[in-house]
């Protein structure tokens, strides 16, 4: 569940589809991707060991696909 600008949105996730209640979009659904960095190192001192942290890490990436909730009974 998430509550943004006073209206609530029922969220749940099947395999690499995330369903959305009180769907917001005008199309029914969308192919969404994150990029993310694994990091080997998770505690740093400063900046320049962050960005060493950063650069060495693993990037890979996500995708998915949002798309309306649709309940089986219709509601």
């Amino acid at each position: 569940m998430l509550t943004a600008g006073g209206t609530t949105y029922y969220i749940r996730k099947t395999d690499d589809i995330i369903h959305v209640d009180r769907w917001p979009f005008s199309s029914k659904q969308f192919d969404a991707s994150v990029e993310f960095t694994l990091l080997r190192q998770v505690i740093v001192d400063d900046d320049a060991e962050l960005k060493t942290a950063l650069n060495d890490g693993i990037v890979e990436r996500h995708s998915f696909q949002l798309r309306a909730d649709v309940k089986p009974n219709g509601e």
